[in-house]
């Protein structure tokens, strides 16, 4: 090739990267005019068209560059990012392959596969063929990006974080790793540091609703609840049926006692969701329909599992919750002399607020709760021999006369109808052994020997007469039957009843 048109031919390919593609294409045809079988230029030519959006033209030239030169990978590369555009995607597996068979490693050709296999479904081939891009070119940060959406969509989460700050670290304003940064880190409750990346991503796309809705769950999990309604409130206002956002809006005014509001909401969300059953529950709670019998199992998750990480500091501080000291101080006289207990079960265990009145007086406590990240929790403040994820009345009777202690705290306030309940907490116990339980008061009853009510919190409120002849039916004798406060709500102290039962029969 003469000087002149090596030159013409560098020319080209510096306006087509330059984003001239009609200069470079100019250029590409003078010199095809002089050289018609120059496979590069060819091939830039059919650049210039893919730049130009014209995929069917840019084939054409592409695919007679391949027929001169059949053992260029870089060719083979680009074929398949345009067979790609226009969703011809066997071939472009099979030219990306192609060039990688020609050429290993090769990083950007592992990190162009590797998208195209995770765009397909194609979930871990794609994080292999990003895992060799990211290996082979660490500085590209489209691989660190792709990588880490792969792992993303594996739950592997701390993996995916780790890329999504390498792309950050290499460039602070990557919207996309901001967003997924901000979220991954919500997922894993690191919530000082999701706000961040939250607040950054809002600041630059202000209306993006995923970004509004994760920032809303750190603010309810908080208890910031009116930082939370202005959020969910706007993702209403750009998505009328984001049921999601209409359920937890109606969560968040409750704890707002806007109890009416709330009731909006709710029916908003079982409109919008007819099987979801947490929204009905609430819209029987704050409507008091007097026939619903027990909670739905869903609902006592869901709630759990967005209150965990702020539940300790809420019922301590904000409600002034006594019930694990109450129950420790009212069990006492009934352990004296009697030695560490083998077995203790705390039901609906929570975070743990019971583990530390407990552990003086059992030799293995176990706990079982419904919501997970309650577990979670419980776990990393310890105490326990065993915990269980599960729902108690799938639990109970799992485990016939095991336990020689049971504990109820703030437990029983879920169920209207407590027949089933004790009676497998009953089964549960071994002879002799007590079962230690609160419950809300129903001081107000409807109608004359109203066993039980549905109260506006979504919780139950229980008539003592009630509970008495419940347990008298299990053959369960009442040790101690005493009124006492349970938390303060809105600052009024919420009434209720501290019972211990004894199983009857000797060991």
């Amino acid at each position: 090739m003469s000087d002149i048109l090596s030159d013409i031919l560098s020319q080209a390919f510096m306006a087509q990267q330059s984003g001239k593609p009609i200069k470079a294409s100019n250029l590409f045809r003078k010199m095809l005019k002089a050289n018609p079988n120059n496979s590069d230029a060819l091939h830039g030519l059919g650049l210039c068209y893919a730049q130009r959006s014209q995929y069917h033209k840019a084939l054409k030239w592409m695919l007679k560059a391949i027929n001169i030169s059949p053992m260029t990978p870089g060719f083979h590369n680009n074929i398949a990012n345009t067979y790609k555009k226009i969703g011809k995607i066997d071939l472009a597996l099979q030219h990306y392959r192609e060039a990688l068979r020609l050429k290993t490693p090769y990083a950007d050709v592992h990190n162009n596969l590797g998208a195209l296999l995770f765009k397909i479904g194609h979930i871990k081939e794609a994080t292999e063929e990003l895992e060799r891009a990211v290996q082979s070119a660490p500085e590209k940060i489209n691989a660190h990006y792709n990588l880490a959406s792969c792992y993303a969509k594996q739950d592997r989460f701390q993996d995916a974080l780790t890329h999504y700050l390498i792309v950050l670290k290499k460039r602070s304003d990557h919207l996309g790793a901001l967003h997924n940064a901000g979220i991954l880190l919500t997922e894993l409750k690191r919530y000082d540091e999701a706000k961040g990346f939250l607040r950054q991503a809002l600041s630059r796309d202000p209306d993006n609703i995923d970004l509004l809705f994760h920032l809303a769950i750190i603010h309810s999990s908080e208890a910031e609840y009116y930082n939370a309604k202005v959020l969910y409130e706007k993702i209403i206002e750009l998505n009328p049926d984001h049921a999601f956002a209409c359920h937890n809006l109606a969560t968040v005014l409750l704890h707002l006692n806007q109890r009416t509001q709330a009731l909006i909401y709710f029916k908003k969300t079982y409109q919008l969701q007819p099987d979801n059953l947490t929204a009905k529950h609430m819209i029987d709670a704050i409507s008091e329909n007097p026939q619903i019998k027990q909670t739905p199992p869903e609902f006592i998750q869901a709630l759990f599992d967005q209150y965990a990480y702020n539940y300790n500091n809420h019922v301590t501080t904000k409600l002034n919750y006594q019930v694990p000291n109450l129950i420790r101080e009212a069990l006492t006289p009934y352990m004296l002399n009697q030695g560490l207990i083998e077995k203790t079960l705390d039901l609906g265990c929570g975070t743990g607020l019971m583990a530390p009145y407990l552990l003086d007086l059992s030799l293995r406590l176990i706990g079982v709760d419904i919501s997970e990240n309650m577990i979670a929790v419980a776990k990393r403040l310890g105490g326990y021999y065993k915990l269980y994820t599960d729902d108690i009345m799938h639990f109970l009777p799992k485990h016939p006369e095991e336990y020689d202690l049971m504990i109820a705290a703030d437990v029983f306030c879920y169920f209207g109808d407590l027949k089933a309940v004790l009676a497998y907490c009953q089964k549960s116990l071994m002879p002799n052994s007590l079962l230690a339980f609160s419950v809300e008061a129903l001081n107000s009853p409807v109608k004359k020997n109203q066993p039980y009510r549905l109260q506006t919190s979504g919780r139950f409120a229980h008539s003592q007469f009630y509970i008495e002849n419940e347990v008298k039916e299990l053959e369960l004798k009442v040790e101690l039957n005493k009124p006492i406060i349970i938390r303060y709500q809105e600052n009024n102290p919420v009434q209720g009843f501290l019972f211990i039962v004894r199983k009857k029969g000797s060991k």
